[in-house]
């Protein structure tokens, strides 16, 4: 092998061993993944009637996969924790006040920024029992992919989750938060569109 090569190939793995070295980040500040679906298995989480103003209550709804219940995630202020923001509005899950006084306070959609009170973390899930997964999911006519199970964490308040009042699977039932210990706090199915 004439020696230009061998010096190339050591430098080849070199730069590799060293670029393994260096640790990454789980995601990347400014990420945007999506859109989901984020379901109960029976709704979805849905921006009532396309709301786009500010501190409209959100709530659960039969799935459609329209744009008012699709949401991506943004590690937008840092790499652990995502915005959960609505294809509709653009604005953002955020927990009313911001509120720290604990349970049932209401998920409202607000103008994202970098308040602990609209900033959450995906805690991932087993099957909760019962479950029937629809994989794929094809609502009017598009896909759907399930990627897991998770209760949805809030940075404030103690990491209460994303819940449906009364624990209901009625369309039209709004969102709060509760104590993630609770029995009736949701697992929620996350479904990406393919």
């Amino acid at each position: 092998m004439p020696l230009r090569w061998f010096r190339r190939a050591i430098a080849v793995l070199l730069a590799v061993g060293l670029t393994m070295l260096i640790p990454t980040p789980a995601h990347a500040i400014g990420e945007v993944y999506g859109p989901y679906l984020i379901s109960d298995g029976v709704n979805c989480i849905d921006n009532p009637n396309s709301s786009l103003s500010n501190n409209t209550v959100m709530i659960i709804y039969t799935c459609s996969g329209n744009s008012n219940q699709l949401w991506s995630n943004e590690t937008a202020v840092t790499n652990s924790d995502y915005w959960i923001s609505n294809a509709a509005s653009g604005k953002c899950l955020t927990v009313s006040n911001p509120s720290t006084a604990g349970n049932n306070t209401p998920i409202i959609q607000y103008s994202c920024n970098s308040g602990t009170n609209e900033r959450w973390k995906y805690e991932q899930q087993q099957c909760p029992g019962g479950c029937a997964i629809n994989n794929p999911w094809i609502l009017n006519g598009v896909r759907y992919n399930f990627v897991g199970f998770f209760k949805i964490k809030t940075l404030l308040s103690g990491g209460r989750c994303i819940t449906v009042k009364n624990a209901s699977h009625t369309s039209g039932a709004t969102l709060l938060q509760y104590d993630c210990s609770s029995p009736g706090a949701n697992v929620w199915m996350q479904y990406i569109r393919a």
